[in-house]
C-alpha cells in the first residue's frame, strides 16, 4: 500500500491469503444470511464459553472487587469489538475472517503474525477442553491406577483420554460443519443448564452463604484473576465471520453489543452465587465444589462434560480443516483424506499430551488469558483500527484505543507474572 493512499485514508489493496486460520467455532458456510437470533446465538456459544465455570474462582483468586474488573474488561471488549466493526465497514467485501484485519492493516506479514495467534489461541482452548473433561470425570471416579510424568492418573483420568481417542473419529467426519448449527444451539443450552444448576444446589441443599471467608480485594492473588477477567470476552476471532452472516449488516453493532451484555450477566450471576456459595473453598471449576451424589451436581457434571465435547470436536475440526489447505500446497504424493487422519491424529494426541503436561486448569486459563486472550480481544482490534483508520479517528476515539491498549498490556504484564511461575510449578492458589 501506498503511503499517500493510508495518509489519505484510501482503502488500502488488500492481498488475499494463502490461507485461512479460521475461529474454532466459525460457521462454515457464510454464504447463507442468518437470522438475528441465529447471530446472537452463536455470539454467546462463542464468548459465554469454558470460563463460566472459573469465574467464581477467578472471584476468590481477586476478591469482591473482580466485579468491577469483570465490567471493566467487558466495556473494554465491547468497545475493541465496536472498533472491529467499523473495520468491517471499511473494507466490507475483503474481511471474512479474523487475520483478514491484519492483512487490511498491515499486509501479509501481520496476517500470518495473527493467523499464528489465532491457531495458538484455538488449540490451547482445545487443551483446556480436555483438562476440563479430565479434572471433572477424576472427580466422579477418583480411583488412583498409576502415575505418568508425575501426575496421578485415576480412573476418571482415564476414561477422559478414551473419550478424546474416540471424538478422533468423529472429527474425521469431513462433512461435520452441517451439525454446526445444531450443537452451537445445544451449547447455549447447556451453558444455561449449568447456570440454573448452580442456582438449584443452594436451594436443594439449604446452603448458606459462606461470606465470611470471602475477601473484598486479595492483593497477592489478583493479578491472576486478570487472566481469567480477559478471558471470558475473547471471542473476538469469531466477530468477523459473525459480521458476515448477517442478513442485516448495519444491525451488527446492536447485535453484539447483545451478545456482551447477555454474557456478561451469565458470568455475573455464576461467579456471584458461586462464590458466595463455596467461599475461600471454590475450585477452578465450580462443579467440583458440588456434592456427586445429588441431582444438581449430576446434572451439572453431564452438561460440563458434554459442552467440553462438543467444544473440543468444533474446535479440533476448525483447525485440522485449515491445516488441510496449508498442507495440500505442499503435498508431495499423499492422498487428501490421508492427509487429513494424520493432521487430525496429531492435533488430538498432542491435546492429550499437553494436558498430561499441564493439568492445572485455572493456572492454565489465567496463563493463556493473559497473554492469548489480551491480544486478541483488546490489543489487535485496537491496533489494526487505529492502523487502517489513522486519518479518520476522532480524538475519543484515538484516546479510548490508547486507553485499552495500555491497560492491556499492564493486565498482561501483571498476569503473566503471577500465572507463568505457577503454571511452571503446576499449583494453583
Amino acid at each position: 500500500m501506498a503511503r499517500d493512499d493510508f495518509l489519505l485514508g484510501n482503502p488500502p489493496h488488500v492481498q488475499p491469503l494463502p490461507f485461512q486460520i479460521l475461529p474454532s467455532q466459525a460457521m462454515d458456510d457464510n454464504k447463507r444470511p442468518r437470522s438475528n437470533f441465529t447471530v446472537i446465538l452463536n455470539g454467546i456459544h462463542m464468548f459465554c464459553a469454558v470460563t463460566i465455570l472459573s469465574v467464581p474462582y477467578a472471584m476468590k483468586v481477586g476478591g469482591w472487587s473482580g466485579i468491577a474488573t469483570l465490567a471493566l474488561f467487558c466495556l473494554a471488549s465491547v468497545y475493541s469489538g465496536y472498533l472491529l466493526g467499523l473495520c468491517f465497514e471499511y473494507h466490507r467485501t475483503e474481511i471474512k475472517t479474523y487475520p483478514d484485519v491484519a492483512n487490511a492493516a498491515f499486509g501479509r506479514l501481520g496476517s500470518y503474525f495473527v493467523s499464528f495467534i489465532v491457531f495458538c489461541y484455538n488449540y490451547a482452548s482445545c487443551v483446556e477442553y480436555v483438562v476440563v473433561s479430565m479434572n471433572t470425570l477424576a472427580y466422579v471416579f477418583p480411583t488412583q491406577l498409576f502415575s505418568v510424568l508425575h501426575h496421578i492418573i485415576t480412573v476418571g483420568t482415564l476414561i477422559a483420554y478414551v473419550m478424546i481417542i474416540v471424538l478422533y473419529f468423529v472429527v474425521c467426519y469431513h462433512n461435520f460443519q452441517k451439525f454446526n448449527f445444531y450443537l452451537t444451539g445445544l451449547g447455549v443450552f447447556l451453558t444455561l443448564v449449568l447456570v440454573l444448576s448452580l442456582f438449584t444446589h443452594g436451594i436443594v441443599n439449604h446452603a448458606t452463604y459462606q461470606l465470611k471467608s470471602t475477601k473484598f480485594f486479595n492483593p497477592s492473588t489478583f493479578p491472576m484473576a486478570l487472566g481469567f477477567y480477559a478471558y471470558c470476552f475473547a471471542g473476538h476471532t469469531y466477530l468477523p465471520e459473525l459480521y458476515q452472516s448477517m442478513r442485516e449488516k448495519r444491525q451488527f453493532q446492536k447485535i453484539m453489543l447483545i451478545i456482551f451484555v447477555a454474557s456478561f450477566f451469565l458470568y455475573l450471576a455464576v461467579a456471584i452465587n458461586g462464590y458466595a456459595l463455596f467461599g475461600k473453598d471454590v475450585q477452578s471449576i465450580f462443579v467440583l465444589n458440588m456434592p456427586k451424589n445429588q441431582v444438581p451436581a449430576v446434572v451439572a457434571i453431564l452438561s460440563t462434560l458434554l459442552d467440553q465435547v462438543i467444544r473440543y470436536v468444533l474446535g479440533v475440526h476448525s483447525i485440522s480443516r485449515d491445516l488441510d489447505e496449508l498442507v495440500k500446497r505442499r503435498n508431495h504424493g499423499l492422498s487428501d483424506r490421508t492427509i487429513g487422519y494424520v493432521i487430525r491424529a496429531v492435533l488430538v494426541g498432542t491435546t492429550i499430551i499437553f494436558s498430561l503436561m499441564i493439568p492445572v486448569y485455572g493456572t492454565l486459563m489465567a496463563f493463556i488469558g493473559s497473554t492469548l486472550g489480551i491480544v486478541v480481544a483488546l490489543i489487535i482490534p485496537c491496533v489494526c483500527f487505529l492502523r487502517l483508520r489513522w486519518d479518520h479517528v476522532t480524538r475519543p476515539q484515538g484516546v479510548l484505543a490508547g486507553f485499552i491498549i495500555v491497560l492491556a498490556l499492564v493486565a498482561s504484564v501483571l498476569g503473566i507474572s503471577k500465572s507463568l511461575p505457577e503454571l511452571i510449578k503446576g499449583v494453583e492458589d
